[in-house]
């Protein structure tokens, strides 16, 4: 079968059934805490009250600051939690299921914004984001994994996109609640943003019990009856129930056909090897393109620019909000371009951005910026963060989803969510030393460094992440299976299970379905 033919935006959103809808947005919602966090300290490192409480005093400057060293630390330290969590979550998932995971994200958020509000010191502190990053390694392991298993092929990207959606939602709402509280001049000012983390546990503990399990796990756990129950809460209306049994058997002979008792070393092998690396890649690239310069670091950046007007807070909702519309941008587009033409477009963009900071950042060395030098700085973060959530940032999520074999999956999201943790401690750890003195002071001409890991990525990207969008999973388990090159995954003819697997998703079976039943039959022997 080649792949589906494009579907009009309204017959895409015909598939996106009310349950359906909600389950996404549930399950990607928990994320927003991350999105939240990463705002909320890059804005509450700036605010005075919070440098009075948590650093030192600056004679030179007669202000309270954080010294490098523990913005290094406090920055970089909670992606320890992350990376636990990430390396937890293969085996809780394979155990319990995806659905429990997100239980957990709540319960142990809860326990971190805690901390952080109790908090006197900046050990405490961090404990608590530490605790609340082991959620969000929960997250981005369990929630790319349950939408590509539960959504059609044809919206599956819009679907896991909508993780990096609610990471957006959560930058923007911190950054205003950050901003509307900046002049006070008491623990409040980072305690009132810091405590809004409390909303969205509790949201997902209240929507928890309406919120199937993955179908296609419970049908590998021999759990038919609830498998169905599942697919029929989120599939549409109008597909009956024999179509659903008949997609349930699919899954079925599919999985016959796989070794589902893989071990690791499988991973590096064979085929493995090539959707390993797509995997590892696409995290990789999400984070060595500078993000977390972006994210994490804005309000201290334009601060020792010597940028205050706009305010830096201001420009940190600026950029939230480009990402937002990145994001949704996004969700419309990589369904229909399809993920390399939107990760070729985005990266370019990113590249050329971040380039332009790195020369303004030469500049500065010789003289002061003038007024129009000052607006392009001042633009550069934002414009960068707007295309990286209309590519990087969603679509790593989406092909690491794709990628990975399903008899593998909670290996390879485990190891890829890995990498891509490492990858982020390592960047922001590094990132006030590359800033600032005395160290190397590089100050915007970091964006040369990053710019020049955008290219990298964007030629990585060209060369071996093939078009993955309109096919059901089954279909590329086909298509890797047959060490097809990369620019032949978008026009090959899948004639096996994933075929019919990509018809019953859409409701467009037909013919003697016996007949058909035969032929798959065939196939997997």
């Amino acid at each position: 079968m080649a792949p589906l033919p494009h579907l009009s935006l309204w017959h895409r959103r015909s598939l996106f059934t009310k349950r359906l809808t909600f389950v996404v947005l549930y399950m990607s919602l928990a994320a927003f805490n991350f999105g939240f966090d990463t705002s909320l300290f890059s804005s509450v490192q700036g605010m005075p009250s919070f440098a009075k409480e948590f650093g030192e005093y600056n004679e030179a400057t007669n202000k309270y600051a954080l010294p490098s060293y523990l913005s290094s630390v406090m920055n970089s330290t909670p992606f320890v939690g992350k990376l636990i969590g990430t390396l937890c979550t293969g085996p809780l998932m394979k155990r319990f299921g995806r659905k429990p995971a997100v239980f957990l994200v709540a319960v142990v958020s809860i326990i971190g914004v805690i901390l952080q509000i109790t908090s006197h010191s900046a050990a405490q502190y961090t404990v608590g984001r530490i605790l609340c990053y082991l959620g969000t390694g929960v997250t981005i392991s369990v929630v790319p994994t349950y939408q590509s298993e539960t959504t059609p092929a044809e919206i599956r990207g819009a679907t896991v996109a909508s993780l990096q959606l609610w990471i957006s939602v959560g930058q923007i709402i911190a950054a205003v609640t950050t901003n509307a509280t900046k002049g006070r001049l008491g623990r409040d000012a980072w305690l009132i943003p810091t405590g809004v983390q409390f909303i969205v546990p509790a949201i997902m503990l209240a929507g928890y019990h309406f919120i199937p399990e993955s179908p296609r796990y419970l049908i590998w756990q021999n759990r038919r009856e609830e498998a169905f129950k599942a697919l029929r809460y989120v599939r549409p209306r109008h597909i009956s129930d024999e179509d659903l049994n008949y997609e349930l058997d699919l899954i079925v002979l599919a999985e016959e056909t796989q070794d589902m008792d893989a071990k690791w070393k499988d991973l590096f092998k064979g085929p493995n090897l090539r959707r390993t690396l797509i995997s590892i890649g696409a995290m990789f690239g999400q984070q060595i393109t500078g993000q977390s310069f972006g994210s994490q670091y804005q309000v201290v950046f334009l601060q020792q620019q010597g940028i205050e007007n706009p305010s830096p807070f201001i420009m940190t909702i600026v950029s939230t909000t480009l990402n937002l519309v990145g994001c949704l941008f996004s969700s419309l587009v990589i369904d229909t371009l399809g993920r390399r033409h939107v990760l070729a477009f985005g990266g370019s963009f990113m590249a050329i951005f971040l380039y332009i900071l790195g020369a303004l950042g030469t500049v500065l060395k010789h003289r002061p910026l003038v007024e129009s030098e000052k607006g392009l700085m001042l633009s550069g973060l934002p414009l960068f963060g707007f295309f990286y959530a209309l590519s990087w940032g969603p679509l790593a999520y989406v092909i690491m989803g794709e990628a990975a074999p399903h008899q593998h999956r909670e290996k390879t999201v485990l190891l890829s969510t890995s990498i891509s943790v490492l990858t982020t401690f390592v960047v922001s750890f590094t990132l006030p030393y590359l800033l600032n003195a005395p160290y190397a002071n590089l100050g915007a001409q970091v964006g040369y460094i990053y710019g020049s890991t955008c290219v990298m990525m964007i030629v990585w990207a060209f060369f071996f992440v093939p078009e993955m969008k309109n096919r059901s999973l089954e279909e590329l388990d086909e298509m890797f299976a047959n060490e097809l090159p990369t620019r032949k995954f978008r026009n090959y003819l899948c004639t096996g299970i994933g075929a019919e697997i990509a018809k019953a998703e859409e409701g467009e079976l037909s013919g003697d379905r016996k007949d058909i039943i035969e032929q798959v039959e065939v196939v997997a022997k």
